[in-house]
């Protein structure tokens, strides 16, 4: 269920994996979280649902990965979305400018690229910073 302060009504929600497995009839609204992960071609039958349903899609996620990449389902989602908006935060290193990028650390060490807290199996602690773009260049060279 879904629960907000704004709406004294509590509605029931459905979590799926898959977009293709979203029931057409059931949903008004479509929010999917950490879009950055979909691949393109689920990013387009998302535009589907849109176009073709008549369903109102909202989407969050990141633009960029750690080491300032695009990610595939962000470029897409940023080429055929309606509308895109960001989420204002700070920085968190210098607290001033717009966070629009994230740093990685491993155990407290910046990941300066190629490892992947996934795979290394001897990575025991994986933190995200948000910051903005001179810190992270400043962080990262």
């Amino acid at each position: 269920y879904i629960e907000s302060r704004l709406c004294s009504e509590v509605l029931p929600a459905y979590i799926f994996t898959k977009v293709e497995n979203i029931p057409v009839g059931d949903a008004d609204i479509v929010l999917v979280d950490e879009v950055q992960f979909l691949p393109p071609k689920e990013i387009d039958k998302l535009a589907e649902l849109v176009d073709d349903q008549g369903k109102t899609v909202i989407c969050y996620g990141l633009k960029t990965d750690c080491y300032g990449n695009l990610f595939d389902g962000a470029a897409r989602l940023l080429a055929i979305a309606d509308m895109s908006q960001e989420m204002p935060s700070l920085c968190d290193i210098c607290h001033e400018r717009p966070a629009t990028r994230h740093l990685r650390y491993h155990d407290g060490v910046i990941d300066k690229g190629g490892r992947s807290p996934i795979e290394d199996k001897a990575v025991k602690e994986v933190e995200y910073k948000a910051v903005c773009r001179k810190c992270w260049k400043g962080e990262t060279r």
